[in-house]
């Protein structure tokens, strides 16, 4: 972290202070924060070049999440890796940079590994069938509303196999990505091939699901009111949560996902979390898409 443009995104200046290294700037990290940001019309400011300070001799580490570059620096027999710090951005470089280095240097031995991403489904459910089949591999949970990530480690292949098979078999109507991809994600990345279409029709989050997956360079892939002239792959209506809206305190509220075109009709029941509430929709909703045009 700390590697923004603002006053207070210190880590490069401290690191080249401690290791008495001057920074240099990086000519291509700047090229790309220019395209990325004329790509989404959004001002770049002098302050952005700071992003492109690191210092001298490292390796730098493109990032295609966002505009803070990371990079690697060897010193003294030792290494110093410094990455953005959101975790979409981060995690991508410490799997693709990281992680081979220290393999690399035999600092750490690769398992074999699975993970999913789950929805509607608690951990304790998940716990206590998956316990049944995995005594010969190691799980872990993390619980990060809406979803549970799994992980499964194994020292053999064969012994992974078995348990994911299992698993696959077992939670199969819950699973959303067996990866750390979000439903919304996962969407986005459809409608950016820009070989679907799709409406939806929201009267329930009142602008955030538009915000979440509509992007300037397929907005013309999702329709925001239903037009009968128009050929869509999934075409959704979503009503209700008015008990949410109304601000009185529920525990519980309901939406109704009214598919368009089959006419068909699904009532959710959703716990009012407070802010936390409107993010399970958005996800839920993404989820629903993904299902119907799988």
């Amino acid at each position: 972290g700390g590697l923004g443009p603002t006053c207070d995104d210190l880590t490069r200046i401290a690191v080249a202070e401690f290791l008495k290294l001057q920074l240099v700037f990086n000519e291509g990290s700047w090229q790309r924060i220019c395209d990325r940001l004329d790509k989404r019309n959004i001002p770049i400011t002098e302050n952005n070049r700071q992003q492109c300070l690191f210092p001298e001799d490292s390796e730098i580490l493109v990032n295609s999440k966002g505009t803070a570059d990371g990079c690697i620096v060897e010193f003294d027999g030792k290494v110093l890796v410094m990455l953005p710090g959101p975790p979409r951005e981060c995690l991508p470089l410490f799997q693709k940079h990281v992680i081979p280095l220290l393999q690399s240097r035999g600092l750490v031995k690769p398992r074999p590994h699975c993970k999913w991403l789950l929805m509607g489904v608690g951990e304790g459910q998940v716990a206590d069938r998956v316990e049944q089949f995995t005594q010969s591999i190691d799980v872990g949970y993390r619980a990060n509303y809406p979803y549970l990530e799994v992980k499964f480690y194994a020292d053999e292949e064969k012994l992974l196999d078995v348990c994911v098979e299992k698993f696959t078999l077992a939670f199969e109507p819950h699973i959303v990505s067996n990866s750390s991809m979000k439903a919304s994600l996962r969407l986005i990345e459809i409608l950016r091939s820009k070989k679907y279409k799709i409406c939806i029709e929201d009267d329930v989050t009142h602008g955030l699901l538009q915000h979440t997956i509509t992007f300037p360079e397929f907005h013309d892939c999702v329709d925001w009111l239903y037009d009968s002239s128009s050929q869509y792959d999934c075409a959704i209506r979503l009503t209700g949560m008015d008990l949410f809206w109304s601000g009185v305190p529920y525990e519980e509220d309901d939406i109704k996902i009214t598919f368009i075109l089959s006419k068909q009709q699904q009532e959710v029941s959703v716990r009012l979390l407070g802010k936390k509430t409107l993010e399970w929709v958005v996800e839920y909703v993404c989820w629903v898409i993904l299902k119907a045009m799988a």
